[in-house]
């Protein structure tokens, strides 16, 4: 159920990210979508957050994300009481996926370097995934074809 100013949910999960061996954040996983803050993200991507807040401010001049839709305010959850107990969040922004990724990618950290190694792995790694995956659909396609008119087909 989405509001103007941010959006209510009883679908989240809160999952601890370790960075390092001294330090976590907590993730906040809202059906298919995981948010941070710019202190998480600084945190994650060890930089500051003014840094943080320059690259965003980038992102959405330059149209590469829509704000209204990479951006919520006043996370709140189905009793409508603030995301944390410890700490009102009425008037922090929460940033979505695309927004985290596409700050990973604009930060000049080593941590920055590390998120951008990690994600061009995955990224390999699902496009290997799917073209192999493409290739056997196709000859089984092709195989079918083959036994219906009994040729034999040549996988050279």
């Amino acid at each position: 159920m989405q509001e103007k100013e941010g959006f209510k949910t009883s679908n989240y999960n809160l999952i601890p990210y370790k960075i390092s061996d001294k330090n976590e954040i907590e993730v906040t996983q809202v059906e298919d979508n995981v948010w941070l803050t710019q202190k998480q993200m600084a945190q994650l991507f060890d930089t500051s957050i003014p840094n943080i807040s320059v690259h965003l401010k980038n992102i959405f001049e330059t149209g590469e994300l829509i704000e209204e839709e990479a951006v919520k305010k006043n996370l709140k959850f189905d009793n409508g009481a603030p995301f944390s107990p410890a700490k009102d969040y009425t008037s922090t922004n929460f940033y979505n996926l695309d927004a985290i990724i596409s700050v990973g990618y604009r930060v000049n950290s080593k941590r920055g370097v590390q998120f951008r190694q990690w994600a061009t792995k995955i990224i390999k790694e699902k496009i290997f995934e799917a073209n192999k995956q493409m290739v056997e659909a196709y000859r089984a396609q092709v195989n079918l074809i083959c036994e219906k008119y009994e040729r034999p087909f040549y996988a050279g």
